[in-house]
C-alpha cells in the first residue's frame, strides 16, 4: 500500500495528462505512437520523453520499440487514473486495508469525504483468469478484442447500473461514484454467508425467505437477474443479520436469451446451500420459484405498457 499511495501523491498534473492521452488512444489502438504523444502534449520531445522514463520506472505504462516507439497504460496506470479522479473530486479522502481479492476484483476500505467508511471496489477482468472472464461474461465475449482494463470500465459501469437501480428496493449495497474500472459504495459492515459458521433454524429459514424474495424483487420490479448468485456473493450484517446480495457485473436482463435459465441457476444455487447446510427447503420448487417469478414480472410489463398507452 505504501508504493500505491506514495505513487499517487507523487504524480503531477503533467503526468496525469500524458497518462490521460495514452488513455485515449488506447481505445483505439494497442500502443500509442511516441510521435502521436508528443503532437498532444504541445511540450518539448526532451520533456516528454523524460516524462514517459519516469512512469514506465513507475510501472504505469508500457513501453514497445518495434515497429516505432510506443507506450499504453498498464493496470497500475489505469488505477491511477481512477484513484486520482476520485481523491481530487472528494469522493475518497482516505484509502485503508483491503478487504479481499477476488478472481476478478479487489475491495479496499476508504474513507470519504463526510467521514463515512465507503467500500471501494476495482475491477480487474481478465487479469487472474482471462477464460473464466470470457466464459462467464457474454457482454465481454461479445467484444473480443477489447483490451483488459476497458473489459474492467465496462464491469464497473454495468455494476454501478444495477445498484444504482437495486438499492431503494432490495438490500445491496447504496453506489456512491463510478469512474473507469472503480466503483465506490456503501460499506456493509458484514459477513459472507459461506463463511457464517451456524445459524439456528428459524434464522436460516427467514434468511432463506429474505435472499429468494429479494431476487424475485429485482427481476419483477427490475427486469434484472443476477446471473451468479450463491453463498460466495451474499453477506449477512453483524447488527441484524439482514442479507446483502453484492457482485453484480454480469447481471442479466430479463429481456435476454436464456434468462430464465440464469435465474433458475440463482434459485438452485442458494438452495441447495440452504438444504445442504440447513436441511431448509423453500416451499416452492426451483422450477415452481421460475415460473411465479417471470408470469410476475410479465403481468407488471404488461400494467406498465397499458398506463403508457392510456397516457398516449
Amino acid at each position: 500500500m505504501r508504493t500505491f499511495t506514495t505513487t499517487l501523491k507523487e504524480l503531477t498534473p503533467l503526468d496525469i495528462r500524458l497518462l490521460k492521452i495514452i488513455e485515449h488512444h488506447q481505445r483505439l489502438i494497442d500502443f500509442t505512437p511516441l510521435e502521436t504523444i508528443i503532437e498532444y502534449m504541445k511540450k518539448s520531445p526532451y520533456t516528454v520523453e523524460d516524462l514517459l522514463r519516469k512512469l514506465h520506472k513507475r510501472k504505469l505504462i508500457e513501453y514497445r520499440s518495434f515497429p516505432e516507439p510506443a507506450y499504453r497504460l498498464t493496470f497500475f496506470g489505469y488505477d491511477m487514473l481512477a484513484w486520482r479522479f476520485l481523491v481530487d473530486n472528494d469522493y475518497v479522502v482516505a484509502i485503508g486495508r483491503k478487504l479481499g481479492v477476488g478472481k476478478e476484483s479487489e475491495v479496499f476500505l476508504g474513507q470519504s469525504a463526510d467521514g463515512n467508511t465507503v467500500c471501494i471496489k476495482v475491477h480487474r477482468l481478465g487479469v487472474r483468469n482471462f477464460r473464466y472472464t470470457k466464459r462467464q461474461r457474454q457482454y465481454i465475449a461479445e467484444k473480443p478484442d477489447l483490451q483488459p482494463i476497458f473489459e474492467s470500465r465496462i464491469s464497473a459501469k454495468r455494476e454501478y447500473q444495477a445498484l444504482s437501480r437495486l438499492h431503494h428496493t432490495i438490500n445491496v449495497p447504496k453506489p456512491l461514484i463510478q469512474n473507469r474500472h472503480i466503483v465506490v459504495m456503501e460499506f456493509i459492515d458484514g459477513i459472507d454467508l459461506y463463511k457464517v459458521k451456524k445459524l439456528e433454524f428459524n434464522d436460516a429459514k427467514i434468511i432463506l425467505e429474505e435472499i429468494i424474495d429479494a431476487i424475485t424483487t429485482a427481476v419483477i420490479k427490475h427486469g434484472i437477474i443476477h446471473g451468479d448468485l450463491s453463498e460466495f456473493n451474499v453477506m449477512l450484517t453483524y447488527k441484524d443479520a439482514l442479507p446483502y446480495i453484492i457482485d453484480w457485473p454480469q447481471w442479466i436482463d430479463l429481456s435476454s436469451p436464456n434468462a430464465d435459465e440464469y435465474l433458475a441457476r440463482d434459485f438452485h444455487h442458494i438452495v441447495r446451500y440452504f438444504v445442504k447446510k440447513y436441511q431448509i427447503r423453500p416451499q416452492l420448487s426451483i422450477e415452481e420459484l421460475v415460473e411465479s417469478t417471470l408470469s410476475a414480472a410479465r403481468s407488471q410489463k404488461s400494467e406498465k405498457m397499458t398506463q403508457l398507452t392510456e397516457e398516449e
